[in-house]
């Protein structure tokens, strides 16, 4: 069974203990979901963190239609919200750049076996008349100083690097047509590591903030209005928004707690949508009422 598989059934085991209002059977499946992005965010390979973030997304959804229902206590909120802040590693984007420049220079030269064992006739003809020229070496060079860069730029909070031009312009090379073929196969993978990166540390900053607000509900009966009302006691410090180092919203928007990016889609370079976790009230509401 693959990843996805393996998530899918912890998705399924979830929505039955919703249908139960099983607290024990959702921490645990939730704590399991956690552990498996925590192991994942650990691993330096842009395949795994790719995995990384499709779990956190997963966990996501599922968190905001238990947290609507009302199934997790203070406690268990305050638990998970622990684990959430433990999955993160700041360093792991800089390990990963390193095993990718290092798988880059094991295969260069070698036919892309995921594109089959053969190749076309004239594609051929063309690895070999761009070895003979050079281009292939010149290709491996500005390969290796593009990777060199993102590498120092790593360490810095992403927004950072996000702002410099000419940061930004190397993440966006493109190989020509021929020598992405199934010789050098080299796919635009700087803009993927630097952009899922910042995507997990976006999305654990904003489930860290719901949990934190959900138990500002429980001891309020009320959503909070901003979320410097989470800090210090539900929040040790104040979530930021990784794409842009901006404080991520939380406000109440007609009775629902959203929490979301400061700007949407298109207002920043690398936000293809808007990164929002909705808390429905309705629930509470009705509670509330009796």
């Amino acid at each position: 069974m693959d990843l996805s598989g393996y998530i899918a059934i912890g998705v399924a085991d979830l929505v039955v203990a919703m249908h139960e209002a099983n607290q024990s059977r959702l921490i645990t499946d939730l704590e399991n979901l956690l552990a498996l992005a925590r192991l994942l965010r650990d691993q330096p390979t842009a395949t795994l963190q790719n995995y990384c973030t499709h779990t956190l997304t997963v966990l996501g959804l599922v968190l905001e239609m238990i947290l609507s229902e009302r199934l997790l206590d203070g406690e268990a909120l305050l638990r998970l919200q622990l684990q959430i802040e433990r999955v993160n590693d700041l360093e792991v984007l800089s390990r990963t750049l390193s095993v990718e420049r290092a798988r880059i220079l094991d295969n260069w030269g070698n036919p892309d076996r995921r594109m089959g064992q053969s190749s076309p006739l004239l594609l051929s003809a063309g690895h070999g008349l761009l070895s003979l020229v050079g281009s292939y070496d010149q290709f491996l060079v500005r390969i290796l100083r593009e990777f060199e860069q993102a590498r120092r730029i790593a360490p810095e909070p992403r927004w950072q690097g996000l702002k410099n031009p000419a940061f930004v312009s190397s993440l966006s090379f493109q190989t020509s047509s021929l020598i992405s073929g199934r010789f050098n196969s080299y796919p635009n993978i700087l803009f993927g590591l630097f952009y899922n990166d910042t995507l997990i540390e976006s999305r654990l900053e904003q489930l860290r903030t719901a949990l934190a607000a959900e138990r500002y509900r429980l001891n309020h009966n009320r959503f909070p209005q901003n979320q410097q009302a989470l800090v210090p006691r539900f929040l040790d410090r104040l979530a930021v928004d990784a794409f842009t180092g901006e404080l991520l919203e939380c406000r109440e928007v007609s009775g629902n707690l959203i929490v979301s990016s400061p700007i949407a889609a298109g207002e920043r370079l690398f936000i293809p949508q808007r990164l929002q976790f909705t808390i429905s009230g309705e629930k509470a509401a009705a509670q509330s009422s009796f």
